[in-house]
């Protein structure tokens, strides 16, 4: 059974933009609960190239851009559930872990966030330049200046 805090947040959108929000949440929902495993699925190769991909699970990308639009709305509780979600799929997947440390950033949860991008540079130490910037912002947040320094001087000298 998951276990969180509220993250959820007020956020103040025009009607419009509430409904466009909602409207994407919805899509994508759509898209991922309306997935039929093995059946292939379209995707644009470019150039107006169009392909199909033979997927056992739905794609990743619904899942984060589902979590970003509920982000938006400030509903971080079902965006970050969303990615969680998503992750029972595709467990390697270092742009749903980033995402997710973004929505625990957005939601004031610096501990969580910095947890996650400490987890990505155990599992990936190659993506060190890629990810000390987020540490580094998550430390501040933290009000850990002395190792968000150090941090800082070890990423200007690397």
């Amino acid at each position: 059974m998951l276990v969180m805090n509220n993250y959820d947040q007020e956020i103040e959108l025009s009607v419009e933009d509430r409904l466009a929000y909602e409207a994407e949440v919805q899509k994508y929902d759509d898209l991922i609960n309306n997935f039929v495993p093995g059946t292939g699925e379209e995707i644009d190769l470019g150039n107006g190239m169009k392909g199909i991909v033979d997927n056992s699970n739905p794609n990743q990308d619904r899942f984060i851009k589902k979590a970003q639009n509920l982000a938006a709305l400030g509903r971080n509780n079902k965006a970050i559930k969303t990615l969680i979600d998503a992750s029972s799929y595709h467990e390697d997947s270092l742009t749903i872990m980033d995402t997710l440390a973004g929505i625990y950033d957005q939601a004031n949860a610096y501990q969580l966030a910095l947890n996650i991008y400490n987890d990505i540079l155990s599992n990936n130490p190659d993506k060190y330049m890629d990810y000390i910037k987020s540490v580094i912002h998550m430390y501040i947040n933290l009000e850990d200046d002395d190792k968000a320094g150090k941090l800082y001087i070890e990423y200007i000298t690397a």
